[in-house]
């Protein structure tokens, strides 16, 4: 064999080799990436789950029969259980808001569709949040613009749950593009018929 021949086989060997570790580098990259984006979305459905239990059974409930804010704080404790083993962390601002409202048409007024309309608790133009770090993301309008002006007024019951997912894996390109923490926002609409004006 001559030497030439050597030579070429080695620098083939190099470039595989070199093209081996580009294309390993990359599907780690990219099989880390599903691990961290599995893991927030387990995650954001805990939050879901949360939101839509707390919601279903505060649905049973009339606010009236309890003292502020311990309706409220109801919501809170059942969303908080069904959503462990997830904790929120006020320091990196999560926060549960709970807002209920009456909504609806009484009838009396045939131009303005909304004549029935109140947000509680009162004293809470924003919902009562558990943490101190939110506020509804829903202003009046909005709720007002999501009901059918010709039903009866009714009570709505809203829990939202704000959750900043710190990423797990820390992986270095994946950081640069996306925030540390991951903001995530779950939120819930449910009928409250025991609550009415």
């Amino acid at each position: 064999m001559s030497e030439t021949t050597n030579n070429s086989k080695k620098t083939e060997k190099g470039q595989s080799f070199v093209e081996l570790m580009m294309v390993l580098i990359f599907m780690v990259m990219f099989i880390l990436g599903i691990v961290e984006f599995g893991t927030l979305l387990n995650e954001y459905l805990n939050l879901v789950d949360g939101a839509r239990e707390a919601a279903r059974i505060i649905s049973d409930y009339d606010p009236e029969e309890f003292t502020f804010p311990a309706f409220e704080q109801e919501a809170i404790d059942i969303a908080k259980e069904v959503m462990l083993p997830l904790e929120l962390d006020q320091v990196l601002g999560d926060d549960i808001v709970v807002s209920y409202f009456i909504v609806g048409d009484d009838g009396s007024d045939p131009i303005n569709d909304h004549d029935a309309f109140a947000r509680y608790p009162t004293g809470e133009p924003t919902g009562w949040d558990h943490l101190g770090n939110q506020v509804s993301k829903f202003s009046d309008a909005d709720i007002q613009a999501r009901v059918d002006g010709t039903t009866l007024p009714r009570g709505i019951f809203l829990i939202e749950i704000f959750y900043n997912y710190p990423q797990q894996l820390k992986i270095p390109v994946f950081s640069d593009i996306v925030p540390d923490p991951i903001p995530v926002y779950a939120y819930v609409f449910m009928p409250l018929p025991r609550f009415k004006p």
